[in-house]
C-alpha cells in the first residue's frame, strides 16, 4: 500500500481500495474491521434510511448509501457488469474473475494490471528512498515527498475560495469543495 494511502487509511478513513488492488477488499455492506464500525443502537448511531443499518459516522453512512443508487457507474472490464460502487467492482473480481488478475509472486494478493502488480511487488523489495528529517524509508519517491508534505512541512497553500479553510494538497481542497460547499 502506498503512503499516501496508508495515510488516507489512518488518518482519513475514507479510502478503502487502492489503485486496483483485489483480494483484501469487501463491499461496505459486507465490511468487517475498525475502519468501520457498526452500532447496535444509541445516541450516537446514524441510520440508513433505506434499509435502517446502522453507522458510527456521517461518512461511513454517506459510503454506504450509494450502494442503494441506481448509479452503477463502476463496469467490469470482463462480464460488462455495472456497480454502484468501486469497492463492491473489487470484490466481483476477486470473487467473479480470479484466473484474469495478476498474481503476486511474493503473496496471495492480486491485481487488475501488470502496472499495479509491479508497484505492489515493490512494497516486497528492501525501501530505496529514505527521509532526511526523521529516517523513515519507503519504496518510491513519490511516497517520499508525501511524507514529506504531510508530516513535515506546514504550509497550506492551497485556500478555499469560499470560507477559511486551506489544505496542504489540492485534492483536499477539492473533495472539502464537494462535500461541504456544493449542494
Amino acid at each position: 500500500m502506498s503512503y499516501l494511502a496508508q495515510l488516507e487509511a489512518s488518518e482519513l478513513h475514507e479510502q478503502d481500495v487502492v489503485g486496483d488492488q483485489v483480494g483484501q477488499t469487501t463491499p461496505h455492506r459486507r465490511r468487517r474491521g475498525p475502519k468501520r464500525s457498526r452500532l447496535s443502537g444509541g445516541d450516537d448511531a446514524l441510520t440508513c434510511d433505506v434499509c435502517d443499518e446502522t453507522f458510527s459516522t456521517p461518512t461511513n453512512l454517506r459510503a454506504h448509501k450509494v450502494s442503494h443508487t441506481s448509479d452503477k457507474s463502476f463496469r467490469c472490464r470482463f462480464c460488462r457488469r455495472d456497480f454502484s460502487t468501486n469497492i463492491a467492482l473489487h470484490y466481483h473480481w476477486n470473487e467473479e474473475h480470479p484466473l484474469k488478475l495478476q498474481p503476486c509472486p511474493y503473496c496471495d494478493k492480486r491485481f487488475i494490471n501488470k502496472s499495479n502488480l509491479n508497484q505492489h511487488i515493490n512494497t516486497h523489495q528492501e525501501p530505496r528512498f529514505t527521509c532526511d528529517q526523521c529516517g523513515r524509508q519507503f519504496h518510491t519517491r513519490g511516497d517520499l515527498r508525501k511524507h514529506i508534505v504531510f508530516r513535515h512541512s506546514d504550509a497550506k497553500n492551497f485556500q478555499c475560495p469560499d470560507c477559511d479553510l486551506s489544505f496542504k494538497v489540492n485534492w483536499l481542497l477539492t473533495r472539502h469543495r464537494v462535500r461541504v460547499h456544493s449542494t
